[in-house]
């Protein structure tokens, strides 16, 4: 057909008479590609010369699969650990630190312990003035300057959030360390609110050496900047 002279033609002018005709699998003498490479790209088929040569398109290939995002985190303590525990995050498995007194089954205020339970990610915190964080179980709000958290049984605040200052006893969300540059807020003592069972129960950083939180899950900043993107919308904490 016309096309095929047109693309013979070609071989010719490149070529030049008498010169030594071009390697099979290549074009004008450079390598070809293969099918998979390129995808949706129009390549020229191997198959020697000639007619073997004619266009065709390449389906386009399906995209590789994507990692599952994770719709629980497992939380439990270490053997002879009273505040070390391990987070199991589908197949990885995490340090992290637990309150003080270690997990209890009867959460009240001031215990130090974690709570036993399925903890729903609520709201997820971070200092945007330290960290750039993208993705997240829900979306990142940034933590002002006055942003507080009210842990005191006799306000009809309890177990909220809070600005600052505030007459009532409370925890300050800006701090200068960096155990709250990222803070989950789960759903413990949160839907119906009981005085006294305990508040301000997050998961949020850890301390370099581990030490023991007040009752929240912390765990080091690496593996929190592996592990927020891969929270699904409705992921939860089961602490066991």
């Amino acid at each position: 057909g016309s096309k095929f002279h047109l693309f013979a033609s070609a071989q010719r002018i490149q070529h030049g008479p008498g010169m030594k005709s071009r390697k099979p699998g290549s074009v004008f003498g450079a390598p070809l590609f293969r099918a998979g490479n390129w995808p949706g790209k129009a390549v020229l088929s191997k198959g020697g010369t000639g007619r073997n040569y004619a266009k065709r398109s390449i389906r386009d290939d399906k995209p590789p699969l994507k990692a599952p995002k994770l719709g629980v985190l497992r939380v439990s303590k270490l053997p002879g650990r009273v505040h070390v525990g391990r987070l199991l995050a589908g197949p990885c498995v995490i340090r992290c630190a637990l309150g003080r007194s270690g997990l209890t089954h009867a959460k009240r205020e001031g215990d130090g312990a974690t709570p036993i339970g399925i903890l729903r990610i609520e709201a997820t915190m971070t200092r945007r003035d330290r960290l750039y964080l993208s993705g997240g179980p829900t979306p990142l709000v940034p933590i002002r300057s006055h942003a507080g958290w009210c842990d005191d049984p006799a306000a009809g605040a309890y177990n909220r959030p809070v600005q600052l200052p505030s007459a009532f006893r409370h925890e300050e969300l800006w701090r200068s360390d960096h155990v709250y540059d990222v803070i989950m807020v789960l759903d413990w003592n949160r839907q119906c609110i009981v005085k006294g069972r305990g508040s301000a129960i997050f998961f949020h950083l850890a301390r370099p050496d581990f030490s023991p939180t007040e009752g929240c899950v912390a765990i080091a900043l690496t593996d929190m900047r592996r592990l927020l993107p891969r929270l699904s919308k409705t992921c939860r904490l089961v602490v066991t």
